[in-house]
Formats: structure tokens, sequence, C-alpha cells
């Protein structure tokens, strides 16, 4: 399941994108669901993106990282709190660092 957030300034700035479940791990995931995505970086968005096509590029972006279902986690889900909390620390490097995440895409 996919939770999308808008903020105020959507379309210009990319919506937040989580996966709450099932608890998937790989290379294109990070702590608390958040996908590893430039195109959900304010360096890759364009306010042209529409949801289907960007739903349909992340399910790519999923597969191509291998994210994967971890049965040790059994039922858990990422919580917002955490995705949100790793989300905001990872914009802050990409911004400071002037590089943007790598695009599993």
């Amino acid at each position: 399941m996919l939770h999308l957030v808008y903020n105020d300034n959507y379309p210009l700035s990319p919506p937040f994108i989580r996966v709450v479940y099932p608890y998937l791990e790989g290379n294109s995931m990070t702590f608390g669901g958040v996908i590893c995505s430039q195109l959900l970086t304010e360096n890759g968005w364009s306010s042209s993106y529409t949801i289907e096509p960007l739903v349909l590029r992340l399910s790519a972006t999923l597969t191509e990282g291998e994210a994967d279902f971890d049965p040790k986690y059994g039922q858990l889900q990422h919580s917002y709190a955490e995705a949100k909390r790793v989300f905001e620390v990872q914009s802050k490097i990409t911004k400071r660092e002037h590089w943007s995440l790598p695009d599993k895409s």
C-alpha cells in the first residue's frame, strides 16, 4: 500500500510517497518505507507528472531495486513518523551536498 501526501506547493513540489505495507527491503528502499528515487526530490520532480505514470514509474523503481517482502517482519508496517523523519534528513543532505539521490528507475 502506498501513502501519498500532497503539500501546499503541489504540483510544483513532489508529493511525499511512502510504502506502508508490506515491509519491503531492497536497493530502492530506505528506512520508514521511503522510496529512493530522484523523481521524488526537488531536483528530479517535474510539475508535468501525473499520478498514474508516477505510480507506474515508482513500481518500476521498486522492481529494479529488487524491493522484496521480508517475512521476518510479518505484518509490520512502516510508520508515517519514521518515513517523514528519514525523508527530511535525506532532503537536507541532498540540498546541502548539491547532489541528488541515485535514480534507480
